[in-house]
């Protein structure tokens, strides 16, 4: 891009959470952009960094570990993908998981399928870990009406994280059907649905 950025690392720091645009300097990372998010009241101040910092170990290991689960052999839906990386303890110490969510710029899509989960060892070197977390490539038509959308999940006996987030993101429950039942995703949480 323009800006220099070829990336992003999010962060929780403190009661906030930042958004680390990285780019590349001199052969080395560095953090260009510096986003504070605060989720209370929805805003966020954008810091362009005049002197780039060089990226420390910890988040170098985390941008690692993002930039190999995109460059890995998952079934990809749609050119653009976002991520979320997030720190997990292990027998072997930390790890990292990589979230790899399907993504649109089209504002009256839904995209539902096509996300993956890929774990990453602590250094961001190596893959030790990769699923699917849908078994198709589904998008839906967003509809301002909508009450709740339908949705299977073949793959697993509950729904995935990503119906949570997709439940959060738009704003709208989620009923879906798996092996072992039929649940609703609403309010970032998950219940199971009885039979009538």
């Amino acid at each position: 891009s323009s800006s220099g950025a070829i990336g992003w690392i999010t962060t929780k720091e403190a009661d906030h959470w930042q958004v680390k645009f990285i780019g590349d300097c001199d052969s080395e990372m560095c953090i260009l952009f510096d986003v504070a998010i605060d989720l209370t009241d929805s805003s966020a101040k954008v810091d362009r960094i005049t002197d780039p910092a060089l990226v420390d170990a910890d988040l170098l290991a985390a941008w690692a570990a993002r930039q190999l689960a995109l460059k890995s052999d998952f079934r990809a839906c749609t050119r653009n993908y976002n991520t979320v990386v997030i720190p997990e303890a292990s027998e072997n110490g930390q790890q990292w998981v990589v979230y790899l969510l399907a993504a649109t710029t089209k504002t009256d899509q839904i995209v539902v399928g096509g996300h993956h989960r890929v774990t990453v060892a602590g250094d961001g070197k190596t893959i030790v870990g990769s699923e699917p977390l849908s078994a198709s490539c589904l998008t839906l038509q967003a509809s301002s009406d909508a009450a709740v959308y339908f949705v299977t999940h073949p793959l697993g006996d509950y729904p995935a994280e990503t119906h949570v987030f997709l439940s959060l993101n738009y704003g709208v429950p989620f009923a879906v059907g798996t092996k072992s039942g039929r649940y609703m995703v609403a309010n970032g949480e998950i219940r199971t649905l009885e039979d009538r």
